[in-house]
């Protein structure tokens, strides 16, 4: 079981967590060679702030990207509440593992970690305290002038996608480090 990977990504509605609201929890469970064995994804309810209200305090940028991705009008209609999307990934990652075995995997995890820690402290406490960060091999490879991933697979700002986003990219720095076969 401490093998799989949890990958894990929040589509928020900005950077700061003590300000802000989760509108998205996507996890994607990888096995050792990064193969997904395993999805969840929950979207949160949240008044989509283009229509409520002027001034919601929430970026223009963040605005944009989650108009773009339709994730406004997929939240103004869900019904989950936090306190349900916790519980709801808490019983799907049961079928994977024990609590406290397993890294939070993903790209600057460190930054849905802290969202978690305020919004979904339970679930943040399900994982081992270690990280694997993805953007850390991205910028060691820059770093040392190794070949970058050349395509990003989906890139859509969603949470699930983002997630697979981060598969492709671990496994592309395993695959040229001879961690990994290549494809």
């Amino acid at each position: 079981m401490a093998n799989e990977y949890v990958f894990l990504d929040l589509e928020t509605t900005g950077l700061d967590e003590n300000l802000g609201s989760v509108l998205e929890l996507g996890i994607v469970v990888a096995d050792i060679n990064l193969q997904p064995i395993g999805s969840f994804q929950q979207i949160l309810q949240f008044d989509d702030p283009r229509y409520e209200y002027e001034n919601c305090g929430i970026d223009d940028f963040v605005i944009d990207m989650h108009t773009k991705n339709g994730l406004w009008d997929i939240c103004a209609e869900s019904y989950t509440v936090r306190a349900t999307a916790e519980l709801a990934a808490l019983d799907f990652l049961a079928d994977y593992s024990e609590p406290k075995i397993i890294e939070l995997s993903g790209s600057t995890i460190s930054f849905d970690r802290a969202w978690l820690k305020k919004h979904m402290p339970k679930l943040e406490n399900w994982f081992h305290y270690r990280n694997i960060d993805v953007s850390s091999y991205k910028a060691m490879f820059k770093k040392y002038n190794l070949p970058e991933r050349p395509v990003k697979a989906v890139g859509a700002h969603r949470a699930v996608s983002d997630c697979y986003d981060s598969i492709h990219d671990l496994r592309y720095y395993l695959q040229y480090l001879g961690v990994l076969p290549s494809e």
